[in-house]
């Protein structure tokens, strides 16, 4: 209905108010109840380039629900995340082109309808679903620790509905704690980063007590592990991925120490250079014609096939 012509909806109107009573009315005719719809070849044909033209995750944990049930198995269909690592202009220019060249002049796409058929676990990438490493350790940590927290807070309890009200919200809200409060900067004191900082020291160690440590002493988070893969012509390439791994929660608290040595200078490099970047562009500094691109160095190692 929502495809039909406004002119085809006046006249089935007026079949309908012309119809004997008793009768049920034919409201449109075959020539009709094909107006504005979208080739179902030319669908099928966009579904599947959203596949091709994005990025699966490196990360197994990250899996989109789709937010309707399956009409067959009753049941919401997962499937992992592909992230967008091109403009949205840039995809449809090259659907267009793949789309004429297999159905010929007649395939037509505009951007609306392209959007509109993009499948519910395309993701647009930012800061918030930053597809570094460095961020996806963090959250996936985080998210590890709520977990355990949260668990650890209702057997010390000993009430299985009890919330703890100290509980973080979200990842941003975890590293505020961890670290001195940044003001009006969008960054944090260099000191704070390199846990130098006497003031915020030992935020860490009061993450967990010891009641709920002995509550619940193990924990288990997907961990960035090295995962050999075997070609076909039988050479092991060395990849690395995240993988789940249990340990005593004194280990899992204290590599996650370790490691915000390394990720919140990381981080803080981020913030700042999107935060300059922003800058320039509305100083007017950066001319339509030219393009911006920057890199924090932290990934001073080779890259390596992780498939083939």
């Amino acid at each position: 209905m929502l495809h039909a012509d406004l002119h085809a909806l006046y006249r089935a109107e007026s079949r309908v108010g012309a119809a004997p009573e008793g009768i049920a009315p034919s409201c449109f005719i075959r020539e009709e109840t094909s107006s504005g719809a979208y080739d179902p070849r030319f669908s099928d044909f966009v579904s599947q380039s959203w596949d091709d033209l994005t990025r699966a995750s490196e990360c197994k944990s990250d899996v989109a629900s789709n937010p309707f049930k399956n009409v067959e198995t009753k049941k919401f269909d997962k499937h992992k995340v592909h992230w967008i690592e091109n403009r949205i202009q840039d995809l449809l220019s090259s659907m267009l082109i793949s789309g004429r060249r297999k159905f010929g002049p007649g395939f037509h796409l505009s951007e609306r309808k392209m959007v509109d058929l993009m499948p519910y676990y395309v993701k647009v990438p930012g800061r918030k679903t930053c597809v570094c490493r460095y961020h996806m350790a963090f959250d996936h940590r985080f998210n590890a620790y709520r977990r355990w927290k949260q668990s650890a807070y209702k057997a010390v309890k000993q009430d299985s509905s009890a919330v703890d009200p100290e509980l973080p919200s979200c990842s941003a809200e975890m590293r505020s704690r961890l670290c001195c409060n940044r003001g009006d900067s969008p960054c944090y004191k260099p000191a704070c980063c390199n846990r130098t900082c006497k003031d915020c020291e030992g935020s860490f160690d009061s993450l967990a007590s010891v009641d709920e440590k002995t509550a619940k002493p193990r924990i288990s988070w997907n961990d960035w592990t090295p995962v050999p893969y075997k070609c076909k012509d039988g050479r092991e390439v060395f990849a690395w991925d995240f993988v789940e791994r249990g340990a005593p929660i004194e280990t899992f608290l204290a590599e996650f120490k370790e490691d915000l040595e390394e990720f919140l200078p990381h981080h803080n490099r981020a913030k700042w250079l999107d935060n300059d970047c922003m800058g320039r562009i509305m100083e007017e500094c950066i001319c339509c014609a030219e393009s911006v691109c920057y890199s924090d160095g932290l990934c001073q190692f080779l890259h390596s096939l992780a498939q083939e």
